[in-house]
């Protein structure tokens, strides 16, 4: 078989010497465009894998910023121990004379001022001591108020202005400030009151 083009001696798919190295350039340069693409992916990849590497160790770098908190509930406490009743002021304190005979000798007369007795419990969702004073007062059926100081910005200043220390729970009973709860201190505290209103009241 000979070449239809140079007339010379021809392979089996019809090409001579000639034509193979006329040919030969196109081949190499198809080569170099090909060479060229993978070599630009390659480099596209390997800056890609270092700027994304720069990038996280910039994040690991960059301090954490501090959790954003509301000052005035920075402190939770959990009380543990038996409550404490604060000094109230002269302007919620109303005097008790322990002399007066119906404030003791009449049952029904101190029961019925108990279930008067002016109680606000300031309290949160999360404390365990909240939920067991107002169960409490639920068992005893002694009528309350509840504000929630974190959903209540209001309750929270007026708590503040109760007990300065904070901590939950604050119970309000009349003139009579309890921080923490105990079931005992809370009963005292409520037939201090229910005394005092006896006692105060016209004759």
């Amino acid at each position: 078989m000979r070449c239809t083009k140079h007339g010379l001696a021809a392979a089996t798919d019809g090409m001579c010497v000639i034509c193979r190295r006329e040919r030969a350039p196109h081949q190499a340069a198809n080569l170099r465009w090909l060479g060229w693409i993978v070599s630009g992916i390659v480099v596209s990849l390997v800056v890609f894998s270092l700027v994304r590497l720069g990038v996280r160790s910039l994040e690991a770098a960059r301090p954490e910023p501090p959790p954003r908190t509301d000052p005035a509930l920075v402190a939770r406490p959990v009380w543990t121990t038996a409550p404490t009743a604060l000094p109230p002021t002269p302007a919620r304190t109303t005097a008790f004379d322990a002399t007066t005979a119906f404030a003791i000798d009449d049952p029904a007369r101190l029961d019925e001022e108990r279930k008067r007795v002016s109680i606000t419990v300031y309290s949160t969702t999360w404390c365990p001591h909240c939920r067991e004073a107002k169960s409490w007062l639920k068992e005893h059926d002694q009528p309350y108020f509840e504000r929630d100081i974190e959903q209540d910005p209001s309750a929270n200043a007026t708590m503040r202005e109760l007990n300065p220390h904070g901590g939950v729970p604050t119970i309000h009973v009349d003139s009579e400030v309890i921080v923490g709860f105990s079931d005992k201190g809370l009963a005292r505290a409520i037939d201090n009151a229910a005394k005092r209103r006896i006692a105060s009241a016209p004759n």
